[in-house]
């Protein structure tokens, strides 16, 4: 599982408050619902202990992204995969 984790800080200028965001880009490979949970709920965790960020005000956003448009050095990730599976 390829996995992008970016920390932004998100102000909302009606409230006047910093809340902590999440953006998750994951590749859509064979993971289980398990999985997929623990990786969004482990950054916000991470938050709350090392920053003393509030969880309720924390906001997650996953993306799901189709290897055949992900590419490294113009090579499709689907078919390194694929490669990489037939060499062993």
């Amino acid at each position: 599982m390829n996995l992008n984790i970016r920390f932004c800080r998100t102000q909302l200028t009606f409230y006047e408050i910093t809340l902590p965001y999440v953006n998750h880009n994951m590749t859509q490979e064979a993971t289980t619902v398990g999985q997929t949970a623990a990786v969004i709920a482990g950054p916000p965790q991470l938050l709350v202990e090392h920053l003393r960020k509030a969880l309720r005000t924390t906001e997650v956003v996953v993306a799901e992204i189709n290897t055949d448009y992900l590419d490294i050095r113009g090579i499709r990730v689907t078919s390194m995969a694929m490669r990489y599976r037939g060499a062993k």
